[in-house]
């Protein structure tokens, strides 16, 4: 074959590849992933049903802190408390906020596919309680005291909290008898949400694995306490069968005032993920 058929033969491989590049890109399964991504519609309302307008709306789409990530998108509710924005990616978080309320929002699996209503938390406390975090050997002794942030043991005085492992997959949590109280709150992770303790508690409730439970507690003293305790469920006594306690996370926020008012976030402060663009 002459050098002319070889250079004829290769550009007609070329206008295929083209051809059939451009024919693929032209498919409406190529087009669903251009333009078919979800649109977010939702309205914002006060926690008594009315809209809330300049509400700040961000929206991060597909993995943001990635090398690669897409910027976030930013916009704002209308008069009506009304907004819509289109995802860039089929998997999303949706946040919202506007100073003085408290964060609201999103994900690709949590929001409605019509039109979406989020409420807006006013808050009412000018200073927020600050939130600890620390992790502690409670191998030794069961007891654990939110006043002074340590292990304590169970008959100290300052003991808030009793630990008791009876299993590898249970942990019973109680408070020193006929003094303060425990109650779980819910599955959600974030104790923010959690801005009030309760009137009334129970002696002892029980964290089995797999749970991500909140719990208020009332200290012997009458103080509020709300945390979460996250032992390190791969660490067992296989002699006695039952949780090892030598690594317990916990995460708390503590009412030193006497009243039950728990708010742990600030007026002032932009949250996550509005830092940066919003002043």
């Amino acid at each position: 074959m002459t050098n002319g058929k070889y250079r004829l033969v290769i550009l007609l491989a070329i206008v295929i590849i083209i051809s059939g590049g451009v024919l693929k890109l032209s498919t409406p399964q190529i087009f669903k992933l251009v333009n078919g991504y979800p649109v977010v519609r939702g309205i914002v309302l006060s926690e008594q049903g009315e809209p809330v307008p300049g509400a700040n709306i961000i929206l991060e789409s597909g993995y943001s802190d990635s090398p690669n990530g897409l910027e976030p998108q930013l916009t704002s509710t209308d008069q009506n408390g009304s907004f819509q924005i289109r995802a860039r990616s089929d998997y999303f978080r949706l946040s919202i906020w506007k100073k003085g309320y408290a964060l609201s929002g999103c994900n690709n699996q949590t929001c409605d596919s019509q039109e979406a209503k989020f409420t807006l938390r006013k808050i009412k406390e000018m200073k927020a309680l600050p939130m600890f975090d620390q992790v502690f050997d409670l191998s030794q002794t069961r007891g654990f005291s939110f006043r002074s942030g340590h292990p304590v043991d169970p008959e100290s005085p300052q003991c808030d909290l009793i630990l008791d492992s009876k299993g590898r997959n249970d942990l019973v949590l109680g408070t020193p008898s006929n003094r303060g109280g425990i109650t779980a709150i819910g599955s959600s992770l974030d104790l923010d949400d959690y801005w009030e303790a309760p009137m009334t508690f129970q002696s002892e409730t029980e964290l089995n694995k797999g749970d991500s439970n909140g719990f208020f507690l009332k200290t012997p003293n009458g103080l509020s306490v709300k945390f979460r305790i996250i032992p390190n469920w791969a660490t067992t006594d296989v002699v006695k069968n039952r949780l090892d306690l030598s690594s317990v996370r916990f995460i708390w926020a503590i009412q030193t005032d006497g009243s039950r008012n728990l708010e742990t976030i600030s007026v002032q402060e932009v949250p996550e993920p509005f830092t940066g663009y919003i002043q």
